[in-house]
């Protein structure tokens, strides 16, 4: 069986399906991520903060035509005051995403660090046996290989989560905040859409599942 070499998509036999038991296996990964834990924190509150950051913008973007406009806003009263808000909150946004990326990389190296040795020190305290019934380029890429596809999970996976988790609460709230009732009637139509396609799909299902059994009675008896 060939490697799958990192970065290239999983191939369909290669996919697990996500249950119960895969996730309690990928929870105990994370134990590794303990004694660096303080500074994974570290990089969640740059995470939280570069995202309402980010959240302002558009914000300032609207105080910005308004003043333009000739309306009066709060807070400001010419326009390049905004600007250099705006000017402001780029450089402070982007101070924070380097923090994240910074943190969150010295975090998963650190973590995969761990997890290599942990499974070297498990490696080499098997019994001979073990080795008997494995080929010394498995059991290196167990090491290599394996644990490597970890770093995605740890640098990329787990802050766009985190990333996009936070800019949908923080998003909603402010939304809630300046225009209930928009954000009610974007809430129930998301909601709509969503059972929609839901019963859609499972209809399909059902038909194209009803329809290849009556063809195998057919073909059959």
């Amino acid at each position: 069986m060939a490697k799958r070499t990192l970065g290239e998509p999983l191939r369909e036999e290669d996919k697990r399906k996500i249950n119960k038991a895969s996730l309690k296996r990928l929870i105990g990964v994370f134990r590794f991520m303990l004694p660096h834990k303080w500074l994974f924190i570290a990089g969640l509150v740059c995470l939280a903060l570069s995202s309402g950051t980010v959240l302002s913008f558009p914000y300032l973007a609207g105080q910005l035509l308004d003043l333009a406009s000739g309306k009066p806003v709060p807070y400001f009263t010419t326009i390049n005051q905004v600007a250099v808000a705006l000017m402001a909150i780029l450089l402070i946004q982007s101070f924070f995403s380097f923090m994240r990326v910074y943190t969150f990389s010295v975090t998963s190296e650190r973590t995969l660090a761990d997890l290599r040795h942990g499974v070297f020190q498990k490696i080499i305290w098997l019994p001979l046996s073990f080795f008997d019934n494995r080929r010394i380029g498995e059991l290196m890429s167990r090491i290599t290989s394996d644990v490597g596809t970890l770093q995605d999970t740890f640098t990329v996976t787990l802050a766009e989560l985190l990333r996009q988790s936070l800019t949908l609460i923080i998003g909603v709230g402010i939304i809630f905040f300046l225009a209930p009732q928009l954000t009610v009637l974007c809430c129930l139509h998301f909601l709509y859409w969503s059972f929609l396609r839901w019963y859609s799909e499972n209809t399909f299902v059902n038909f194209q599942r009803k329809r290849r059994i009556n063809w195998l009675r057919q073909m059959w008896w």
